[in-house]
């Protein structure tokens, strides 16, 4: 789900929120994912490959990796893929280079 007023320049992958002017992640789409009727153990492998993809502060590839190898189910490898097959990249908070 993308809020309102948000720029949009980038892939967004799915089960996450966004918003902020620049296009960026705030969380898992709880309340869409509940709807839906994920099972709770779906929702918390979403969490965690939603900590991993970015928050964890790790590189792209890492954290598909990891994601793969920590929290394999049908959603995380839809995310996965989806992530990898990006033509445009998708949405990242960008690294600020220490001073």
């Amino acid at each position: 789900m993308i809020g309102g007023n948000t720029r949009v320049n980038s892939d967004v992958p799915p089960y996450f929120l966004y918003s902020d002017f620049n296009v960026a992640a705030k969380g898992l789409n709880l309340v869409g994912l509940r709807r839906a009727g994920f099972p709770s153990a779906e929702i918390t492998a979403l969490k965690q490959a939603y900590r991993l993809l970015y928050r964890s502060g790790l590189k792209l590839q890492e954290a598909l990796s990891r994601i793969e190898q920590e929290c394999p189910t049908e959603h995380t490898r839809h995310l996965v893929e989806f992530v990898r097959n990006s033509k445009r990249g998708i949405c990242r908070e960008a690294t600020r280079p220490s001073l």
